[in-house]
């Protein structure tokens, strides 16, 4: 519904200005964190999971289990499937045994 005075397309002209200077704040503040060298929550979040899934493909019978049951936990509480999330966890692991074992071959051939 419009109004005949303009105001809704004023509350948009408002509410489009509002996120552009988000937009350009949030730029500039990860552009300020990369200047210092600082990591963002993302940053902690992708080397977290580098970590769970490397520990997991160098042990896949102790750790990946459990660690996939605590991702599915997480990820179940956010509103993802279970089915769904376990299958992604286990083919990142999978493609890490296979990343390990490419690396230790080369490894062994040039040894």
């Amino acid at each position: 519904m419009h109004d005949d005075d303009g105001s809704d397309l004023d509350a948009a002209r408002r509410y489009r200005r509002r996120l552009r200077k988000q937009r350009a704040y949030q730029a500039d503040y990860r552009e300020k964190l990369k200047r210092a060298g600082t990591p963002d929550r993302d940053d902690f979040a992708a080397a977290v999971l580098r970590i769970v899934v490397s520990g997991s493909a160098r042990d896949i019978e102790r750790h990946g289990p459990q660690w996939e049951r605590l991702i599915v936990r997480e990820l179940t509480g956010k509103g993802f499937e279970a089915a769904a999330v376990a299958q992604a966890f286990r083919r990142m692991v999978v493609r890490e045994v296979r990343r390990m074992r490419t690396a230790a071959a080369r490894r062994e051939e040039r040894d």
